[in-house]
C-alpha cells in the first residue's frame, strides 16, 4: 500500500510541475503581447523611491527602455496594491545576470533570470522569466547592453 501512495505523489508532482509550466508559458505570452510581465525588483546599491534591499515582486510594464513597476499584493497573489504608486526606472545598461541561488528560491523562481540593471546612480536586481529574457532585453532598448 505505501509503494501506491509514493506513485501517486510522484505522478501528480510530475503533473502539478507540467500543468503550471504551461499555464505560466501562456501567461507570459499573453502579457508580453500586451507589453507586460511579472517579475520582481531590489536594489542593490544607490537609492530608488518605493523600492529597497528587499525582493519585490508585480507586474511591469515595459516602455521606451523603462520599467513602470506595480507592486504586488502580498503572498504571491496576483494584482497589484491599492494605493501604491508605480516605480518608474529607466534602464540605462544591462550589466550582468544570473541564475536565482538555492537560498532565493523562495523569494525568486529557479525559471528565472537575475538581471544586474544601472538606473541612474542605483544598481538594480530584476528577475524575470529566463523564457522571457531576450524580449525583456530587446524591450529595454539599445541602451542595454
Amino acid at each position: 500500500m505505501p509503494w501506491i501512495v509514493v506513485f501517486g505523489a510522484l505522478v501528480g508532482m510530475l503533473l502539478g510541475g507540467l500543468v503550471t509550466a504551461v499555464i505560466q508559458r501562456r501567461r507570459s505570452r499573453r502579457l508580453a503581447a500586451r507589453g507586460r510581465l511579472e517579475c520582481g525588483l531590489r536594489v542593490l546599491s544607490g537609492e530608488v523611491d518605493g523600492l529597497n534591499g528587499k525582493w519585490r515582486h508585480g507586474s511591469a510594464d515595459l516602455e521606451d527602455a523603462v520599467i513602470h513597476f506595480r507592486q504586488g499584493l502580498p503572498g504571491g497573489v496576483r494584482g497589484t496594491r491599492p494605493g501604491v504608486p508605480p516605480v518608474l526606472l529607466p534602464v540605462e545598461a544591462v550589466e550582468g545576470e544570473r541564475r536565482p541561488r538555492a537560498r532565493e528560491w523562495f523569494g525568486v523562481s529557479p525559471d528565472c533570470v537575475v538581471l544586474s540593471i544601472r538606473s541612474g546612480d542605483a544598481r538594480i536586481e530584476w528577475a524575470v522569466l529566463a523564457t522571457q529574457e531576450a524580449w525583456v532585453r530587446s524591450q529595454v532598448g539599445a541602451g542595454a547592453s
